[in-house]
């Protein structure tokens, strides 16, 4: 076949594969991140959790951050506390009180005991509080670790340290309202 045809052939074919002229768009229901998530949460977790928020902490109005957690509030802009559970042990104390410390500059740690940690009741549970500043002491990290069976939760709120010395108060009043359905 002469090259000079190709085209016209190949046009010809492609025509006669579509039947039809029309354009069709479908839409699919998308879940609302703001219908998801609540103040007070219920999850479809094998431990569903509820919390007690203090009213000036606002819901964080970017979705995108509640990807992985089940609550992420905001602080004046400079701070934001979230709620999250992972599976297991959530990647083990160790390597998470690590992480944290790099993110704010700080060396890491070989064992536990050479971080300060604060344990409080919550319900039947204990948390175990980390509390770590930035070397300018301008950034300030504060999670409460809480282990329940086959998930681990952290509550995490940093920002800015004035804005996080603030509310810690508040803070740890929230985690201690924490209520897994099992208890």
């Amino acid at each position: 076949m002469p090259k000079a045809l190709y085209l016209p052939v190949l046009a010809a074919i492609s025509l006669v594969g579509c039947e039809e002229d029309e354009i069709r768009t479908y839409q699919a229901p998308k879940e609302q991140a703001a219908a998801r998530r609540s103040p007070i949460q219920k999850h479809t977790t094998p431990l569903a959790i509820q919390w007690d928020k203090p009213e000036h902490w606002v819901i964080h109005p970017e979705p995108s951050l509640t990807k992985f957690a089940a609550a992420v509030f905001q602080l004046d802009g400079e701070a934001k506390i979230s709620v999250t559970p992972l599976g297991g042990d959530g990647g083990g104390d160790l390597a998470n009180i690590n992480r944290w410390r790099r993110q704010l500059g700080l060396p890491t740690v070989a064992r536990l005991d050479q971080q300060p940690i604060k344990q409080m009741q919550v319900g039947a549970s204990q948390a175990s509080i980390v509390d770590l500043s930035s070397p300018d002491e301008a950034n300030r990290l504060i999670v409460a670790i809480l282990h329940q069976p086959n998930q681990t939760w952290f509550v995490k709120m940093n920002g800015l340290n004035q804005i996080v010395e603030r509310e810690k108060d508040s803070f740890e009043a929230f985690v201690q309202s924490i209520r897994f359905r099992s208890e």
